[in-house]
């Protein structure tokens, strides 16, 4: 029994040596490929070119050369802690790593950290190459106060690079960054320009902008910097020192002047042309739709006195009529310059039979007011701050459209306006949107207001193509603060016909087409003229659309003394809307008293809002 068991340990015996003897070969190679393969990763960089790995059984050689002492010990982890070969993953392979690598400096592919700063009029710009994003930051920080205002923000084109060598002296680098300001103290533009730059050891260069990129490598005095990478940071630098004399720049200048000079004149000569040609066609146009035009309207004439002047407006058929009209009026109120420029030529007004102009005379104590006369000898005389509705009741058969009286007369109430003796109205906004277009409507006093609501209200509606008939216009107060009208402005959506109205400085009101508000005891205002004008916008847009008209009171007094006169200004207002064409069909009318304030009571400004009618859409 003992013989057939020595027998037995020797044939295994024989068998593991066999085994060894064939295993141990494969695993050496599979290693070595394997752990050669992780060093070439592309993730390295390249930083393990010239190391190599050998396995002696399981226990690892590395031969070779890398640039630092941290890049030795990096490839000795990677080859201990990372290496699997697919037949041993239930244990780690190596078992052991002879690290043998040599480390020269001269021998890294890793990049070292270099600065260059470009400093000229209107320009600063920094480059060069770190190890991370906070080292960016950290420059631009010390950089930016270090240079001339005229400079601007500092551009920081430093790219980060985490393989990159760490800097010899990086807080020395920062604290020592040149005082570009000092340096360019008291210089002309042509000798205001510098450029720096540094090996991140904690010194600094500063040359001229004419310096070589020879001068520039030496001052760096780093290897695997290339030339390209010099002379890109300094492209628009060397542009402007290489620019230019100032007179050749006046040479260039005065042939630009010459040959846009030409353009013009050619321009011109093409224009008056083409304008010639539209003459002609506007003629044969007005000539068409004169022949078109339906039954004709009266002639008629306005006029806007004022203490020195006479504004006429108004249309009339020919020159004998406008000469009748002017020298009616020069006689009715005398001692005033005359201004005709609104009184048009419309050749198919009609007159009566006799022609009779007759101006009312002008009442006693007022320096301004408004007459309007038909040629049939009837006229009507106005107080200056007549609204265009209240005049246009009184002349039914001259149907005057929206701006007919509005336009003439701007002018006449903006200098009233501008002196004083006008009271200016308040500025108002409304929006309508059919779904598909946002049409933005109102008046404001200046563009810079104008701007700004456009930009915003596109901006909270960017699926909505604006129309604007915002106008800007003389005869309304400045808008207050318009921090609540922006930040209550609505985002309408596509497809879905709505409306919105404000005045800026207040929140922007839904579905309310306009609110008309009065003073204490009146029910003149300003207002039914541009409720009356946005409802006639919405039935364009929306024909469908049908109006509630709402009165509303402040609290003070009798609650149904107020509810009846609430409803009294709705159904006052009805009538207005009526006579101005808007079919009653449309409207329907409604007291609401106190009961429904858009502001508090205990205030005079509260007060005036909660004393309005609104126009709803239904």
């Amino acid at each position: 029994m003992r013989k057939y068991f020595l027998r037995a340990l020797i044939i295994l015996g024989i068998l593991w040596a066999l085994g060894g003897y064939l295993y141990l070969p494969s695993t050496e190679h599979s290693l070595a490929a394997a752990a050669n393969a992780k060093l070439a990763d592309g993730k390295q960089r390249e930083i393990f070119k010239q190391v190599k790995a050998e396995f002696s059984g399981q226990q690892a050689i590395l031969r070779g050369v890398v640039g630092t002492e941290e890049d030795k010990q990096l490839a000795e982890r990677i080859v201990r802690d990372e290496i699997q070969v697919p037949k041993e993953r239930f244990f780690n392979p190596v078992k052991a790593v002879h690290n043998e690598i040599r480390v020269d400096p001269a021998a890294t592919s890793r990049k070292p950290q270099w600065l260059i700063a470009s400093i000229q009029p209107g320009g600063v710009r920094v480059d060069g190459l770190v190890q991370s994003p906070a080292q960016i930051t950290q420059l631009m920080e010390q950089f930016a106060p270090k240079v001339p205002a005229t400079g601007g923000t500092p551009d920081a084109a430093v790219v980060p690079n985490g393989l990159a060598l760490p800097a010899a002296d990086w807080t020395a680098t920062l604290a020592k960054i040149p005082d570009f300001k000092a340096l360019l103290e008291g210089k002309m533009d042509k000798e205001r320009g510098l450029l720096a730059v540094s090996a991140c050891d904690g010194n600094w260069s500063v040359l001229l902008p004419a310096a070589t990129d020879e001068e520039i490598t030496a001052k760096l005095n780093l290897p695997k910097i290339s030339a390209a990478e010099i002379s890109r940071p300094l492209t628009k630098l060397r542009a402007w020192f290489n620019g230019p004399s100032q007179a050749e720049l006046d040479r260039l200048a005065t042939e630009a002047k010459a040959k846009q000079e030409a353009q013009i004149k050619a321009q011109a000569e093409v224009m008056a042309k083409a304008a010639a040609d539209a003459k002609l066609a506007a003629d044969a146009a007005a000539a068409a739709k004169l022949a078109a035009a339906g039954p004709a309207l009266p002639a008629y004439v306005g006029v806007a006195v004022a203490a020195k002047t006479l504004n006429l407006f108004g249309a009339v058929p020919d020159e004998a009529v406008k000469t009748l009209a002017t020298t009616t009026a020069l006689k009715s109120y005398p001692g005033r310059a005359l201004d005709s420029s609104n009184l048009k030529l419309e050749p198919n007004r009609t007159l009566p039979t006799p022609v009779a102009l007759t101006l009312p005379a002008a009442p006693p104590g007022k320096a301004d007011f408004l007459t309007l006369a038909q040629l049939d000898g009837t006229s009507k005389l106005y107080n200056a701050d007549a609204f265009d509705s209240e005049i246009t009741k009184d002349f039914p058969a001259l149907k005057f459209k929206a701006d007919d009286l509005a336009l003439p007369l701007l002018g006449f109430r903006s200098a009233l306006a501008t002196a004083g003796s006008l009271a200016k109205d308040e500025p108002y906004l409304a929006l309508v949107s059919d779904g598909t277009t946002l049409n933005l409507t109102g008046e404001v006093a200046a563009e810079a207001t104008k701007s700004l609501l456009l930009e915003k209200i596109k901006a909270a509606n960017p699926a909505l193509t604006l129309v604007d008939k915002l106008q800007v216009s003389p005869l309304v107060n400045d808008a207050k603060d318009l921090a609540a009208t922006l930040d209550s402005l609505p985002a309408f959506a596509p497809g879905t016909p709505t409306l919105a109205v404000a005045r800026p400085g207040q929140k922007w009101r839904p579905s309310v087409v306009h609110a008309i508000y009065f003073k204490t005891g009146s029910n003149r205002s300003k207002d039914q003229e541009r409720a009356i004008y946005q409802m006639q916008r919405v039935l364009e847009l929306l024909p469908q659309a049908r109006f509630e008209i709402v009165g509303h009171t402040d609290n003070a007094g009798n609650a149904e003394t107020n509810k009846k006169l609430s409803l009294e200004r709705a159904n006052s207002f009805l009538t207005v809307a009526t006579a101005a064409g808007l079919e009653p069909a449309k409207l329907s009318t409604r007291g609401a008293g106190p009961a429904e304030p858009i502001a508090s009571n205990d205030t005079a400004d509260g007060k005036a809002l909660n004393r309005r009618v609104d126009v709803l859409l239904k």
